[in-house]
């Protein structure tokens, strides 16, 4: 017989012995011999039958799906050869996806030709299933490697697949890769959020061990947000089922997260089971006692902290982080031990994101800066830190920078040193004011650094002109926060609708029996403000009589009280807003000329939102992300079509109009209902105000104010109450438009 034939069907039965028999496990020696015999076959060049290289592949498939054989670069070829005498390009992909899931680990250095196989191999006869699992595969790979660029390619080739192909099976292994994606890059909210849809498909998982490991995920991605009840719901979860998680690992994990949740008693439960199940298994005995050390010093029992540290030899103590042994320095024995400076350079060196000791840590140098009264150090090192602690950016509970300002305002060292506190708040404000203001547009961003150059010019007055919703108020703290005006009061007072009386009530202040009702001392927002920040907003609005009271003050910086004879002198800035053209009402006479250029020696004008249409996608994600930490839930994101949807929209009235219209649509997604039909009941109520531009604006407020007018009667007060604007404002405007006919 021809020896190649020969060598052909000796290798077929001994394929096929390995199948039918299901021995594979048992003979991995003769597999690797069988694969060496038919590489022997092709170095001979001879094809072998179709029968022979199906049998093989199969063989090596089942051999790859049991990690039961190291490839090397030669086999690879072979394999890849294989396939092409016999077009079997999906077994081939198989068998290199079963090989790359492992060889991440293992075999490093065949990783990159496993891949370049697969995508060679990638053609439109292959499976979408078989297709998405080896780019699944692949992304594992590249976020092992911290390669988050190639990875992203490889996601939006399943993104591609899906919009062919809907299979719960390819949606299954597109959440799990986004899932990994986003836990190593620390966006633990997005973790969530995608493998909790992972668990939703649990009935189409091909692959236990990947389902599993969601559950491993979510447990660690709840644990560093410190939703301990979910976290230790999926410990649970690993360790009822046979997921191939140790299970003394897994009790471990659990006792972990009872003590960070302060469920002492059950943690200490677990670990004295292990203990006492385990006596010969120091290793873990070690662990144990570690853990039940820690727990004692978190319930700062210092007779359980001395007996439990007693049976810490000297392998246990290096076990024990080095938070820990601080905390023990400190609280306990020998607190001239602890090296702040040290700590706070190893923790800045410390990958943190997945760090299950990072909240302790924030909270130990937080008491350690307190207990020495450095409070403004505090907040300083907790700023260094945050920006390395992603966990702290979703907001499933109160922020925890919030809790902090909180925690330290409750010392009453902290409330005695006034100049201490205020610096600390306005720092608070001015970060969180700052995440807020989301834009990339060139007008939005000339804004940010007109309002960063004049802030340090603390003696301008500023006004800030806009429409409606731009965001006026926001800009006018911006400004005051970035000053040197920042430690001291932020004062605002809205005119619209006050009456003249009210409004020198209000900025004045009053002395006891000035007037009716005037019962004891009253200091007005202009003493208040005494280096700090007055905020008028709708300046417009202002009745003539005050215009004039206000020129002087803003001219002297001094004022009288109603019923005073006493000056009151105030080193106040002053920053207005308006949503009309002021120049346009002094023509008019409806507002002083000479007070316009006192207030405004620098002006800034807001952009609409329909003039930076390109910040609606980030402010958009903004506020999803805002209201569903407001809610307590996961994060999600609007798709292309339901961003074009919002991007085809003018907004008359600006963010404020897209952030209910975001607090809508997240209301409604976590009770079940269409974001679709959200947004287009939304809009179709609303017309654009490009719909508008064949109208002339000032007959519009002329008709709604006749409208008005007529639906009360003519009663001035009624139609300015329904109208939202101010008995002035009507005057003027009935004036304006010669409408006493329609007035009683």
């Amino acid at each position: 017989m021809n020896p190649k034939v020969e060598l052909s069907e000796s290798i077929i039965d001994l394929y096929q012995k390995l199948l039918n028999d299901n021995s594979i496990k048992d003979n991995t020696d003769t597999v690797d011999s069988a694969l060496r015999t038919y590489s022997r076959i092709l170095d001979l060049n001879y094809i072998p039958s179709q029968n022979t290289t199906n049998a093989f592949l199969k063989v090596l498939e089942a051999c790859s799906k049991h990690r039961l054989h190291s490839l090397d670069r030669d086999s690879i070829l072979v394999i890849k050869k294989a396939g092409i005498i016999n077009k079997r390009n999906d077994l081939v992909i198989t068998i290199m996806t079963n090989h790359l899931y492992w060889a991440i680990t293992k075999q490093p250095e065949i990783c990159n030709e496993l891949i370049d196989i697969i995508n060679e191999m990638v053609n439109e006869t292959c499976p979408y299933l078989i297709v998405v699992r080896a780019y699944y595969q692949i992304t594992q790979y590249f976020v092992s490697k911290k390669n988050f660029d190639s990875c992203k390619i490889y996601l939006d080739k399943i993104k591609t697949i899906i919009a062919v192909v809907k299979d719960y099976q390819i949606l299954y292994y597109y959440y799990l890769s986004l899932g990994n994606f986003h836990f190593v890059q620390g966006e633990l909210y997005k973790t969530i959020y995608y493998l909790s849809k992972v668990i939703y498909y649990k009935d189409s998982a091909p692959d236990l061990d990947q389902y599993y490991r969601a559950h491993y995920l979510l447990a660690l991605s709840y644990a560093s947000n410190s939703i301990m009840d979910k976290a230790i719901h999926h410990i649970d979860i690993l360790l009822n089922n046979k997921s191939g998680y140790n299970k003394d690992t897994m009790l471990i994990m659990k006792s972990r997260m009872l003590t960070q949740s302060k469920q002492y008693p059950e943690a200490e439960e677990i670990l004295l089971k292990l203990r006492k199940s385990n006596p010969s298994n120091q290793a873990l005995i070690g662990k144990v006692n570690v853990d039940l050390f820690i727990s004692a010093l978190m319930q700062a029992d210092k007779e359980k902290i001395e007996n439990r540290y007693k049976k810490l030899n000297d392998v246990n103590i290096k076990m024990v982080h080095p938070l820990f042994l601080n905390y023990y320095y400190i609280h306990v024995s020998q607190p001239d031990k602890v090296d702040i400076e040290k700590i706070i350079k190893d923790y800045q060196e410390t990958e943190t994101k997945h760090n299950p000791f990072a909240k302790q840590y924030l909270y130990f140098l937080l008491e350690y800066f307190i207990k020495n009264k450095d409070y403004l150090r505090a907040y300083k090192q907790l700023q260094l830190l945050k920006q390395k602690l992603n966990s702290l950016e979703v907001e499933y509970k109160k922020s925890e920078l919030e809790s902090y300002l909180e925690l330290l305002e409750s010392y009453e060292t902290f409330n005695n040193n006034e100049a201490s506190k205020r610096e600390f708040v306005s720092s608070i404000k001015q970060e969180k004011l700052e995440k807020s203001l989301i834009g990339k547009t060139l007008a939005f961003r000339k804004v940010i650094g007109d309002c960063k150059i004049i802030a340090n010019a603390h003696f301008s007055n500023v006004l800030i002109t806009g429409e409606t919703g731009t965001g006026k108020e926001m800009i006018a703290k911006l400004i005051h926060y970035n000053s040197n005006r920042k430690s001291n009061d932020f004062c605002e007072l809205n005119l619209t609708a006050m009456s003249s009386s009210l409004i020198e009530s209000e900025l004045f202040g009053y002395k006891k029996g000035a007037f009716t009702g005037a019962l004891q001392d009253k200091k007005g927002l202009l003493e208040i403000v005494h280096n700090g920040t007055l905020f008028l907003d709708e300046i417009s609005e202002i009745p003539l009589d005050i215009q004039a009271k206000l020129l002087k003050v803003v001219e002297e910086k001094s004022f009288y009280p109603v019923g005073s004879t006493k000056p009151v002198s105030s080193n106040f800035r002053l920053i207005c807003a308006s949503n009309q053209d002021l120049l346009s009402l002094t023509e008019s006479n409806q507002f002083r000329l000479d007070l316009y250029y006192r207030i405004s020696n620098y002006e800034i004008k807001l952009p609409t939102l329909r003039d930076r249409k390109d910040d609606i996608p980030l402010i958009t994600k903004h506020f999803v992300e805002y209201y569903c930490g407001k809610l307590t839930k996961p994060s999600f994101e609007l798709n292309d079509e339901q961003i074009s949807r919002l991007l085809s929209y003018d907004y008359p009235g600006n963010i404020r109009e897209l952030k209910n219209l975001i607090q809508r649509i997240v209301i409604c997604f976590h009770s079940g209902q269409s974001i679709d039909q959200v947004i287009s009941d939304s809009l179709r109520l609303k017309k654009s105000p490009s719909q508008l531009q064949s109208f002339n604006l000032e007959e519009i407020e002329k008709k709604t104010i006749i409208s008005a007018l007529k639906e009360v009667n003519g009663i001035q007060s009624k139609a300015a109450r329904l109208l939202g604007i101010s008995n002035n404002a009507i005057a003027r405007k009935i004036t304006k438009y010669d409408l006493r006919n329609y007035c009683n």
